[in-house]
């Protein structure tokens, strides 16, 4: 019986937990990047029920790299938003999203019945997003994510910096840290780029 476990988790049907069991994998997200799409869209997408948890919300003044993403000064207010993302009940990614206020205002009193940031931003506030840029990278998870994750600690994260555009300018920074095993993206090219002679 191990052994026939140990050949399912290395197919990837099953996740082992030491400590914890093994856990059946319902499913692994693909994010395709032609669109604009949110991460609780995509899991939707999949058939997979999104929740949130431990949401918080507070206006902080802007970090320097969210500062020049936003093309903002150093220390200027931004709503930060930060929640753990369920799916079908498991944690699945640490989010944190830092908003230009002007494009928000009130926020914080109108969040609590939000599913997604972005479908929330377009009913709520009729905000028009018109492109977005993604820096995906990876690392370890530490300690603290690996506890609110629910996942051992040292195991991969996909490290995702997107920058949100609306009226030409960018009005959003989100930070997704995404469990690995459960998410990927999928990127179509088409033809070689032109060589110089």
């Amino acid at each position: 019986v191990r052994k026939a476990v140990e050949m399912l988790a290395q197919q990837g049907f099953v996740y082992i937990r030491q400590g914890r069991g093994t856990q059946v994998m319902d499913f692994k997200a693909t994010q395709k990047l032609g669109f604009v799409t949110s991460f609780s869209e995509t899991l939707r997408e999949k058939g997979a029920a999104v929740t949130q948890a431990d949401v918080r919300i507070d206006t902080v003044p802007a970090p320097r790299r969210i500062a020049v993403d936003l093309q903002i000064e150093p220390n200027e207010p931004v709503v930060k938003i930060e929640r753990v993302t369920l799916a079908n009940g498991t944690p699945i990614a640490l989010m944190t999203n830092f908003l230009l206020p002007s494009i928000a205002p009130g926020i914080e009193k109108r969040i609590g019945g939000m599913s997604g940031l972005y479908s929330f931003l377009e009913s709520e506030y009729n905000l028009v997003i018109e492109a977005a840029t993604d820096f995906i990278s990876a690392r370890d998870v530490t300690g603290s994510e690996a506890q609110r994750l629910q996942i051992p600690e040292h195991s991969p994260l996909l490290v995702v910096r997107r920058i949100t555009h609306s009226g030409g300018r960018p009005v959003e920074v989100a930070i997704l840290l995404i469990v690995a095993e459960k998410y990927e993206y999928s990127v179509h090219t088409k033809e070689r780029p032109p060589r110089s002679p």
